[in-house]
């Protein structure tokens, strides 16, 4: 018994896991129509939300409560934007590109400054951001051109490999790349050790201010690149489609194991934990309970998940 508390201690994701399978094999029993295909559009969209939380992982585990508001806003530009060069020929490709690695530069460098350099509260400097960026597609909105989906995007975005969501793929290949990252890196075991405890890394000689802007960049580069994704996938783009990804990438997060307070980050549970809030979305929606009813459904369950994961702590 003492072991295997030791290996779910080490391992938090496992609460998130247990909490899929139940409700994986609920939905699967109560809905006598819930087939390959609905499982398929369970796991394409928790693949989407998936690629926006591993981002917000990464500034998590800087510590002192870091969270990115601004990735709402980030993704709804980047579409905007894709669909602003979207002319069907390389050139617009390549320059939807150019504009969706500046976007995502451009805010997390912003939003890593504000916070590492002149010590603001992220949740402030974030919010404030993604307020700006909102704005920001409200003008794009005005002008936005006819619509074009590039080929390319819409086999990332819509297609399949071997019956499986090309998108899938995807978010699995960046989770495998971040645990790599995180595990096998200098920057990694640096970021860990600055989520533990900045003051103790800073006296390490670990550079704090340049690793905290790193994170906020990558985060807003993972927002940006799931709006160029998203995008294709319902081909046009729309004021406040990021807004979704807004609370639901942070709860992945947290009900995935890795800890607000940084120091300890698990992909593996973030990609389950976006897997268990689709899951509680599709399951509310496909029983059609009211609205007030779905809320507070998904906090109780979200609120056991971290109950039975902090009991076992």
């Amino acid at each position: 018994m003492d072991e295997l508390a030791r290996w779910v201690k080490a391992n938090r994701w496992c609460w998130s896991a247990l909490a899929v399978l139940v409700l994986w094999f609920g939905l699967g029993a109560s809905i006598s129509r819930f087939g390959f295909d609905g499982i398929s559009g369970i796991v394409a969209s928790a693949a989407f939300l998936f690629i926006v939380a591993c981002g917000q992982t990464l500034v998590v585990a800087t510590g002192r409560g870091n969270i990115d508001l601004s990735g709402a806003g980030t993704i709804t530009l980047a579409a905007f934007l894709v669909m602003r060069f979207a002319d069907g020929s390389t050139p617009g490709l390549l320059l939807a590109l150019v504009a969706i690695i500046g976007l995502g530069l451009v805010v997390g460098l912003l939003n890593g400054a504000l916070v590492a350099l002149l010590d603001m509260p992220a949740i402030v400097v974030t919010l404030a951001v993604g307020y700006v960026l909102a704005t920001g597609a409200q003008l794009a909105n005005q002008q936005l051109p006819p619509t074009f989906v590039y080929s390319v995007l819409n086999a990332i975005a819509n297609g399949r490999i071997a019956s499986l969501p090309a998108i899938c793929l995807v978010a699995i290949g960046l989770a495998l790349f971040a645990e790599i990252l995180m595990r096998r890196t200098a920057f990694g075991r640096q970021l860990v050790a600055l989520g533990q405890n900045h003051t103790a890394a800073a006296f390490a000689s670990i550079r704090v201010s340049t690793i905290t802007v790193a994170c906020f960049v990558l985060s807003a580069l993972l927002s940006a690149f799931a709006g160029l994704l998203l995008s294709a996938r319902v081909g046009g783009a729309f004021l406040d489609m990021g807004t979704p990804f807004l609370i639901q990438s942070i709860g992945a997060v947290v009900v995935g194991g890795t800890s607000m307070l940084g120091g300890s980050t698990t992909f593996l549970g973030t990609m389950f934990g976006s897997v268990l809030l689709v899951l509680i979305v599709t399951i509310m929606q496909v029983t059609g309970l009211p609205i007030g009813i779905q809320e507070v459904i998904q906090g109780v369950v979200i609120t056991l998940i971290l109950a039975a994961a902090g009991a076992a702590r």
